[in-house]
């Protein structure tokens, strides 16, 4: 049996964003920080009037997302979009001068970060949005995408609007 779910782009942010990516920080913070980075980016997609879809604003979509957070200024030395989000995204590496720690707030030097404490910013830049605490240009309560369930959760084919599981 299978079953269809829309998903919105709020229950998007909620459920994926929030939950999964807290969920997944716990026991492979690399990864953690990997969908965080792309998480700012979509962030910054809700905030912007054009199509999902549009090429060549990633790192317009980043900053905006980031700045969400309201510490733009700590952060600004190193770079988060081209060391952090495209080291990650395009070789699974960050890049000068960064380091990751995952634990808690413990910094080696100040270019370390902390998967807890960046988690807790994306988490209160994912609350900023659904909550309307910034000014969002997408409609949050619109279909994002569709979720096609199968009894036995496997994966029998994808689309761009479509997810099967």
């Amino acid at each position: 049996m299978e079953t269809i779910e829309n998903i919105t782009v709020k229950q998007f942010i909620e459920n994926y964003l929030i939950r999964d990516i807290g969920d997944i920080k716990e026991k492979y913070p690399y990864f953690a920080f990997l969908l965080m980075s792309v998480g700012f980016e979509f962030l910054g997609k809700c905030l912007v009037e054009r199509d999902w879809h549009v090429d060549n604003y990633s790192k317009e979509d980043f900053c905006k997302g980031f700045e969400t957070t309201g510490t733009e200024d700590k952060y600004n030395s190193l770079n988060l979009y081209r060391n952090l989000r495209c080291g990650l995204v395009h070789s699974l590496l960050i890049k000068d001068g960064i380091l990751l720690s995952d634990k808690g707030n413990d910094h080696l030097l100040d270019s370390t970060i902390s998967c807890g404490e960046f988690y807790e910013l994306f988490k209160k830049a994912c609350e900023k949005v659904i909550n309307g605490e910034v000014e969002v240009k997408k409609d949050l309560y619109s279909t994002f995408f569709i979720v096609s369930k199968t009894n036995d959760s496997s994966v029998t084919g994808t689309t761009q609007t479509e997810v099967i599981v």
